[in-house]
């Protein structure tokens, strides 16, 4: 387990969360953040928001509830208000590689191309600072898809 309380188990959109239910109860909770409604502990994107941001409130700092609750706002056809969260995933923990993503394709979605790039460009540079060939693998394909577009040679 991460120190953090957080840690992926391996199943798509489905995390065990340790925080702060786990401190108060000793029960791990798993969050799923799929929006799957057929096993509902948060069923839409809306609930996800609920959810995170109770994360957020209990500890501001830890970036994976900023990352999801960034998530989950964009998921909810919020990108604008996403963006400070994922800046805020970022600026505690940085090289947090789904933060770095996900900020870039908001600003790509809001139409900030420019924006993205750097996003991208600073993730990229960070991740073959930390020798993290897999995070750059994972940035890499963005970076020169915003390339593209600032060119105009690939469709907005």
């Amino acid at each position: 387990q991460a120190e953090d309380g957080i840690r992926d188990i391996g199943v798509t959109g489905v995390q065990t969360c340790a925080l702060p239910i786990c401190r108060l109860t000793g029960v791990p909770v798993l969050i799923n953040t799929s929006f799957n409604e057929q096993e509902p502990i948060v069923a839409t994107p809306a609930e996800a928001v609920a959810c995170f941001e109770n994360a957020v409130r209990a500890d501001p700092r830890h970036a994976e509830s900023r990352s999801n609750l960034g998530l989950a706002l964009a998921s909810s056809d919020r990108t604008a208000e996403a963006i400070p969260h994922y800046q805020a995933a970022l600026a505690a923990k940085p090289g947090l590689v789904v933060a770095t993503l996900n900020l870039a394709e908001a600003y790509a979605s809001l139409g900030r191309l420019q924006d993205a790039l750097a996003t991208a460009e600073a993730g990229l540079n960070e991740a073959t600072a930390r020798g993290r060939s897999d995070a750059a693998g994972q940035i890499r394909p963005l970076l020169e898809e915003y390339r593209r577009r600032l060119a105009g040679t690939e469709p907005k």
